[in-house]
């Protein structure tokens, strides 16, 4: 159960990190 709420976590953080990086390139070709 523990391993189960950890990976799935763990897969929410990845996702936000993904969500991140893609707003912040979308920000700097704004830029250009």
């Amino acid at each position: 159960m523990v391993k189960g709420k950890l990976r799935s976590r763990s897969g929410i953080s990845n996702l936000f990190n993904v969500f991140l990086t893609i707003s912040t390139v979308n920000i700097h070709m704004e830029e250009k």
